[in-house]
Parts: C-alpha cells; structure tokens; sequence
C-alpha cells in the first residue's frame, strides 16, 4: 500500500462543473429605498412650503397664515406644521434660500472711475439688491421685534451693507475732515438702505428707474458731485 495511505490519494477529475460559491448582492434593499423616497419626498414638501412663502410674500403677504401657505404649496397644513413648527424657522427658511439665490452686496471697486461714475455704479448695484430683496426683508421686519434669530440676521445684513458702502467710498470719506466723518458715512448709509428705497418705492410710489436716479442723485449732494 501507498505510504500516504488514503489520505496521500488525489480525487478523481471530473467534467462536473463546481458549484458556485453565494455571494451577497451588493446596492440597496427596499428597505433603504423606501426610506430615500420618503426623503426625497419630505425635500420637495420643505421646498414647496418655503416657495409658497416667498411667492405670497413677494405678492405682498408680508404675514400668511399657515393655512395660506399650505393652499399655496398645495400641502396639508399638518405638512406645513410637521417640517416648520413655528413661522420663525419657516421665515429662516426662505430668507436662506433666497440668499442663495440673490444678488449680494459687494464693494465697487472702479479704480480709474472719477467718484460720479462711482457713484453710478454702486447706485445701480444697490437698486437692484433692494429691488430684490424688498419683500423677504420686508417680511422679516415684521417678526424682527419678536425673534431674536430674525433680529441676528438683520443686524448681520445692515452691517454687511454699512461695510460694502464704507469700503466703496474710503477714499472720499479718507479726505473727510474727522469729526464729520462718521457723519458723511451714516448718511451715505441710510441713503442707501432698504428704508430709504422703499420709502422711494411704496410711499413715492417710484418707479425703480426714478427711484434709482433719486437715490444717485442724493449720495452725489452728500459726496459733493454735481448731478448731470
């Protein structure tokens, strides 16, 4: 007998082919599909819910009700209550999509520019922010004397928008004497801020093109340019 004995002994070939080896299926379950639905789902909800919002505010709407904004996104209004509890974090909502979306303010920087032509540019830069932003920023004027979130975000705006006017006009406000410095830049500020526009554009009832020239016209008397 072999040395090896039966264990030393090679099998037997045959043509059989071997059997596979299971193997688990790599990708998703329904399980993990259901739950993606259910989130892509509850996404659009949100976006309908905030789309709603601004559309109503920008029609002038500056405080619907949750049953308004549920017709208007076309939800129930427990949809509205269950992703938005309170209108202040629905009104967050829309003012983060909308900064998404709009224009935002920066300095003009024209260095050949003469201060006219400066003064034109950023004129036309802030018009159109302020035209933009009117009925969120409106809106949110309405809820700033009761959430402190509204209040955080307002500020952090108007600093925003004092900063871009300041640093656009340094050179002019540098050749101010420096006990009325801080006063040309507070006027060029309110000059240009959202109160100064929409008391041109709602109380005047301007058009943006007037309201836009006045607004020019009243930063160059404060800048000491004479209007062409």
């Amino acid at each position: 007998m072999d040395r090896r004995g039966i264990q030393g002994k090679k099998a037997p070939r045959t043509n059989e082919p071997e059997a596979e080896q299971p193997t688990v299926e790599s990708g998703t379950t329904d399980t993990d599909k259901d739950l993606d639905g259910r989130v892509l789902r509850g996404e659009r909800t949100r976006d309908a819910i905030v789309d709603a919002l601004v559309a109503l505010v920008e029609e002038g709407n500056l405080q619907p009700t949750g049953h308004d904004v549920a017709v208007r996104a076309k939800v129930s209004l427990r949809s509205v209550r269950l992703h938005y509890p309170t209108r202040e974090a629905l009104l967050l909502a829309a003012a983060q999509r909308r900064a998404e979306i709009l224009p935002r303010m920066s300095p003009v920087d024209l260095p050949l520019a003469s201060l006219a032509e400066l003064v034109d540019a950023f004129v036309e830069a802030r018009a159109v922010y302020l035209e933009t932003t009117g009925p969120i920023r409106r809106a949110g004027a309405a809820y700033e004397g009761r959430s402190q979130a509204v209040r955080r975000i307002a500020r952090a705006v108007r600093g925003e928008r004092r900063r871009v006017t300041e640093v656009t006009f340094a050179a002019r406000l540098a050749a101010e004497p420096k006990a009325t410095r801080a006063q040309l830049l507070d006027a060029l500020d309110a000059s240009s801020s959202g109160l100064f526009w929409d008391s041109l554009r709602l109380e005047l009832r301007l058009s943006t093109e007037n309201a836009t020239a006045v607004m020019g016209r009243t930063l160059k008397a404060l800048l000491g340019v004479k209007s062409t």
